[in-house]
């Protein structure tokens, strides 16, 4: 099977199907990977370790370069990735999501022509598979993702796109269409191409999460004009929307959930610029640099100032020396002491004594005056006052009724009612109550909250009512936005339902009660187990040479 560098996996494994003569796409894959269920259209395709030991060579050597080289890892790794030392590594590391992402295989009919006459074969470019990227900046033409002739998908759900080597069922084959021209006023669109290639193929290395964000909010603040390093937000949004135009923004939102992405302000703190998703990295950074030098000029002054920064607060952070620890201890000791003098210190405390005076001959007064004085009070956190009973009971019913309107929204899909949810709903602005101070407002919270389950319910529901069940069970479980597993169920408990109602305030709530499932509802399978979701799952590392078993 030929290695052509900039080919992803999915081009690779259907050129060696049409080259290998293998009667069914099932085979090729048995035969590659040793498994039939695999898609190959995510950015990172799973089994690449296998795919490795079937191709002569060194099995670690041949992974790292389908790492590199035929999927979007730089991509996902310079922005979401942490230094590692190896590509296998540092791809295990990466967030869950950037496995997932996929989309359209897109092709340019000019680079169909080009390769064939160039390698022999044509094939689809990695390039063109970067998310927001719908032209090529080589022959400035629009790619496509269908046959122009009876917009049959090229690929559909990950299956080979076997239509840049055969003919389509119409009978016309992509070397006989010409290629659409970008038009002067849809620059914006070769440009963002150019500058997502240009971050492909720089190899750079992953950027720490607080570089990232200095090199984000320094150029913003600089392109807004933002007073004393804050950023015009009015300003910025209305910048992205003026330079990208709606119809960009709306054809990668419905293609790869871009979202308001100029409204979400993620990437300005530490602890979530990581977990901004790459589209928005690369339509932010795009925005902001608009070329790979701008990129890395910002990016090595970033690093200094941050370099900077960091040595600023390790010396904050530095331990005491021993000198300093020695006559802090001493200290305190001679505190402990009622009218402290010389010979009580050799009486009680001889080793320190003797040590500090050979260190610090002469300090002797300075610490008989420093433990004469009162040490500096410190200041106690504030805690909250026991509630009157009036007091208890009226916030009692205030968390009450602030869970109860939660619950009754239905404009939009439910979140968990929890305690911070319902205190703000409420306007409590106090410390967190507790059964000591507060007895009736603490059961109130406690009481007001949902079980997993309960949630799950409610969003599935919410879901089942938008859409109705007509709409198919994919747009459900998207819209719901639960895991297959437990929408399978749901699905399965509420299977005997023949008439669901509408959508309306608080329809949610009663259609559950009727199933006798309450806040506190443990599930319909309360002992099976799920795989942890979000933040909290934990992806396994392993090294490459056990991958394969």
């Amino acid at each position: 099977m030929p290695y052509l560098t900039d080919e992803t996996i999915i081009s690779m494994v259907a050129r060696y199907h049409i080259q290998s003569g293998n009667p069914t796409i099932d085979r090729t894959l048995n035969t590659l990977f040793d498994t039939k269920q695999i898609t190959l259209n995510h950015w990172i395709p799973r089994h690449l370790d296998r795919l490795a030991e079937f191709m002569p060579g060194q099995t670690d050597l041949l992974l790292e370069g389908f790492l590199q080289n035929n999927t979007l890892f730089p991509l996902l790794n310079l922005f979401l990735g942490q230094k590692g030392e190896s590509a296998y590594l540092m791809q295990q590391s990466l967030p869950k999501r950037a496995f997932a992402g996929a989309g359209a295989v897109r092709v340019c009919l000019a680079c169909v022509n080009d390769d064939e006459l160039t390698h022999g074969t044509p094939y689809v470019h990695l390039s063109h598979q970067i998310p927001g990227v719908y032209t090529c900046t080589k022959h400035q033409v629009w790619l496509i993702d269908r046959c122009p002739n009876c917009r049959q998908p090229l690929s559909r759900d990950g299956s080979l796109p076997l239509g840049l080597w055969r003919e389509c069922i119409c009978g016309y084959s992509l070397s006989t269409f010409d290629p659409k021209i970008v038009r002067s006023r849809q620059k914006i669109e070769l440009s963002y191409a150019s500058f997502c290639a240009d971050l492909l193929g720089s190899s750079a290395s992953p950027i720490p999460a607080d570089v990232l964000r200095e090199m984000y909010r320094s150029r913003a603040v600089e392109m807004t004009g933002g007073r004393k390093s804050l950023l015009d937000r009015l300003v910025f949004q209305g910048m992205i929307h003026e330079f990208y135009g709606s119809v960009f923004l709306a054809k990668l939102n419905k293609d790869f959930s871009l979202g308001d992405f100029d409204k979400s302000y993620h990437w300005q703190s530490l602890s979530t610029v990581k977990e901004v998703p790459l589209i928005r990295h690369l339509a932010l950074a795009h925005f902001l640099f608009q070329s790979i030098r701008d990129f890395k000029e910002v990016r090595a002054a970033a690093e200094v100032r941050c370099a900077e920064q960091r040595g600023k607060e390790g010396e904050l952070q530095q331990p005491l020396d021993k000198s300093t620890k020695l006559f802090e201890e001493m200290l305190a000791v001679a505190r402990g002491i009622p009218k402290c003098t010389l010979e009580k210190l050799w009486e009680q405390h001889y080793g320190l004594t003797k040590r500090f005076i050979k260190r610090f001959p002469d300090r002797l007064n300075e610490l008989l005056r420093a433990a004469s004085r009162k040490p500096p009070a410190v200041a106690k956190p504030a805690q909250m006052r026991p509630l009157l009973a009036q007091e208890d009971q009226e916030w009692a019913d205030q968390f009450r009724k602030a869970a109860s309107t939660l619950y009754q929204h239905a404009d939009e899909r439910p979140e968990r009612v929890s305690r911070n949810r319902i205190m703000i709903e409420a306007g409590w602005k106090r410390p967190y109550p507790t059964a000591e101070l507060s007895p009736k407002t603490w059961k109130a919270l406690e009481e007001s909250l949902e079980s997993d389950w309960h949630y799950h319910a409610r969003r599935y529901v919410w879901a089942v009512l938008v859409f109705r069940p007509e709409q198919g069970v994919s747009r459900i479980t998207k819209a719901s936005g639960l895991d297959n597993l437990r929408i399978k169920e749901l699905r399965l408990f509420f299977s005997e339902v023949t008439h669901w109602p509408l959508l309306k305030p608080g329809v949610i709530v009663e259609f559950l009660e009727n199933f006798g499932i309450t806040r506190q509802w443990i599930g319909p399978c309360p002992d099976k187990q799920f795989p942890q979701l979000g933040r909290r799952y934990q992806r396994k590392l392993r090294e490459s040479g056990q991958a394969a078993k």
